[in-house]
């Protein structure tokens, strides 16, 4: 009897582990952080990208774009040639007939929280607020679900359009933008003037019988600059993954933009440090800005 304690010893010991590695916590780098009464109302998630922040909503995805270089050059080694601005601009990416009561769902959260506590009002604090790798919004359109997720350091979405739905009910309008263009290689530029998003020719797929078949698929972009798509036969008894990939080309900007001013220690061996931190509030339409800094944006 005593022999078999050994073994029920290492039993357990697998089984935890087994366990442990069913956690699935996110290390990667886009985290979308829920909106638990930060920011106004109808945004859903924030998360932070290369020059910028996107923000979920349940209308549209808002875009927002900001090149902090004049700010970096704004020190004792380069001339002053007045108060640096902050370049910016916004694009809005909007569900056109989308269901105004979908349901959003989130996993892959951060080993780490964040805490907002913005302005005097307490009500519009938020404490311990985890980041997700993964979003889904689910019946977006009727029998579709719309998917936020990273992949390889990349920022992909993807719709999955369920037995006998629609996916031509798939529309969205881009607005802010300087140009957007429909290239011969399938994808899509959405151009302003601080840099490029590239919606990438999406991979559409079904798995049928255990076995990946790729559907014949491309972007149209019509002249009131709605996006949607035109895929070729497939099989309309089994679910459909439409699977492009966002990339956000020649922005300037690091992920969170701040610059240390002073620091000094507590006797009790505690670190103070001050600066300037951009980016954690809701963006303002151009002309306004935020009157609580030094810089004002230009859009």
């Amino acid at each position: 009897m005593q022999n078999k304690w050994p073994l029920l010893f290492l039993f357990l010991l697998l089984l935890n582990l087994a366990s442990a590695q069913d956690v699935d916590v996110h290390n990667g780098i886009y985290n979308f952080v829920p909106n638990q009464g930060q920011w106004p109302q109808g945004v859903l998630y924030k998360a932070d990208v290369n020059g910028g922040k996107i923000w979920l909503e349940e209308k549209g995805i808002l875009y927002q774009f900001t090149d902090y270089s004049d700010v970096h050059h704004a020190d004792f080694k380069h001339k002053s040639n007045g108060t640096p601005q902050i370049k910016e601009q916004l694009i809005y990416a909007q569900f056109i007939g989308a269901n105004t009561s979908f349901l959003t769902s989130q996993s892959s959260p951060t080993p780490y929280y964040y805490n907002y506590f913005l302005g005097n009002d307490k009500n519009k604090w938020a404490s311990k607020l985890y980041g997700y790798n993964r979003i889904e919004y689910k019946n977006l359109y009727n029998n579709i679900d719309l998917i936020f997720f990273e992949k390889d350091q990349d920022l992909k979405y993807e719709y999955r359009v369920h037995p006998n739905a629609n996916y031509n009910d798939i529309k969205i309008k881009y607005k802010g933008q300087d140009k957007i263009k429909l290239l011969k290689n399938g994808n899509v530029a959405i151009t302003t003037k601080i840099g490029q998003i590239i919606e990438q020719k999406p991979y559409v797929y079904q798995i049928k019988n255990g076995k990946i078949i790729e559907i014949e698929s491309q972007f149209i972009l019509d002249e009131n600059n709605i996006l949607s798509f035109n895929l070729g036969n497939f099989d309309n008894t089994i679910e459909l993954i439409i699977d492009p990939v966002l990339v956000f080309a020649t922005y300037n900007g690091a992920f969170t933009d701040n610059f240390g001013m002073t620091a000094t220690y507590a006797y009790d061996g505690k670190a103070y440090t001050g600066g300037t931190l951009f980016g954690n509030n809701y963006p303002t339409p151009s002309p306004a800005y935020n009157t609580t800094t030094s810089f004002t944006g230009t859009s």
